[in-house]
């Protein structure tokens, strides 16, 4: 049967991430032992006391629907961890459903949105099948974006006569690098921000946060009340399964999202949000992985390769342009292939993330025996 689909949904390609967590499944149901350094996701389980929250919710038959920007008790929650009122909270299921019910209310056919690249793809083909422009900005040598870049392309809109909204999509620490946006740069961008919101052409920041814990402490709100906040309970509390989400935003805009939800997500989780609420009161894992790190780090630095970034979160994005050739694959995705077949290891080819065929990513979240085991398996193969 001959199909027309949406012209949107041809911006909808399938990433080189999933064909490669694809061969990765195919070759483990083979009996092949995959040391896998690509996976975005910890080691560690979910701490034992939110697991508890959850099963009590059960066994209390808290089962029912919540609204859909997300029970009372989380909103208020997450409101008092980083400052706001519970009205400026919305919950969904995972960062990436917040993440696309403000793409959809904020983005237009042609609407201009700045991405600091390397990028998060599903950011990336999601605003292209809402119709928005993506204009990528280039970094520093460690990922960290340069607010001159910034400023050059809001004047060249400007300079072509764009009136309306332009949304800035930020995302620390960053995936695919590791980077940490120090709080000089982001003091600058948010000064920039404010700049050019109050002229013809509004700003709109989204600061995707997912790797830091949740809270006030080290977000881009502190220095700009009127951002959009994306965070995540996965990567901090080793929650990915649960698909819990939510996102920060003024009141006016909250309540659009809520709208989006309501037609086309409906309510999260409520055994989720449940184990959520106890989240809130439990140390986050997101620090547990220093030794890993630091692992990491020493076999970059013996091996000279380069590596910018990875000051935060669990990945890095080291350079191994060095050891691609036509033994070892001379691009990103033949590199990751090699390293899949011949050492049983795998990463995410750099190419998934961008304009960054030199590269691939690598995560520390794996335990130090794993990560340990893995990196000399690739040692063996490229040197």
């Amino acid at each position: 049967m001959s199909t027309q689909f949406s012209f949107r949904s041809k911006y909808l390609e399938p990433s080189p991430l999933q064909d490669l967590l694809k061969k990765i499944k195919s070759l483990q149901a083979d009996g092949r032992e995959i040391i896998n350094l690509g996976v975005g996701e910890s080691f560690l389980n979910t701490p034992e006391a939110i697991e508890r929250h959850a099963q009590k919710a059960i066994n209390l038959h808290q089962t029912r629907y919540t609204p859909a920007s997300g029970s009372i008790e989380l909103r208020a929650g997450i409101a008092q961890r980083y400052r706001v009122k519970p009205e400026q909270v919305v919950i969904s299921n995972g960062a990436k459903s917040v993440a696309t019910a403000v793409f959809w209310t904020l983005i237009d056919q042609d609407q201009p949105v700045l991405m600091p690249t390397p990028h998060y793809p599903p950011y990336f083909f999601g605003i292209k099948s809402l119709g928005g422009k993506v204009y990528l900005l280039e970094c520093d040598k460690n990922f960290v974006p340069v607010t001159s870049e910034m400023e050059r392309y809001l004047q060249a809109l400007l300079a072509n006569g764009f009136v309306g909204l332009i949304c800035l999509l930020l995302n620390t620490p960053n995936n695919p690098t590791g980077a940490v946006y120090s709080d000089s740069v982001v003091k600058e961008i948010s000064q920039l921000a404010k700049r050019y919101r109050q002229g013809t052409a509004g700003i709109a920041v989204i600061s995707d946060e997912c790797y830091y814990p949740v809270g006030f402490e080290q977000s881009y709100l502190r220095f700009d009340p009127n951002a959009v906040i994306i965070g995540s309970f996965s990567k901090a509390y080793a929650m990915t399964g649960w698909r819990i989400g939510y996102g920060i935003m003024p009141a006016e805009l909250a309540q659009k999202v809520t709208l989006y939800l309501e037609t086309f997500s409906g309510c999260p989780n409520s055994i989720g949000q449940c184990a959520a609420v106890e989240a809130l009161n439990q140390e986050p894992l997101i620090h547990c992985y220093a030794k890993q790190r630091e692992l990491l780090w020493c076999w970059f630095k013996r091996l000279n390769i380069f590596c910018g970034g990875a000051d935060g979160g669990f990945y890095a994005f080291p350079d191994f342009s060095p050891f691609m050739n036509e033994k070892n694959g001379i691009n990103s995705i033949l590199f990751a292939e090699h390293l899949l077949n011949q050492a049983n290891v795998a990463v995410v080819p750099g190419i998934a993330f961008g304009d960054f065929d030199n590269c691939c990513r690598i995560t520390c979240a794996v335990s130090e025996n794993q990560l340990r085991a893995g990196l000399e398996r690739i040692e063996k193969i490229i040197c």
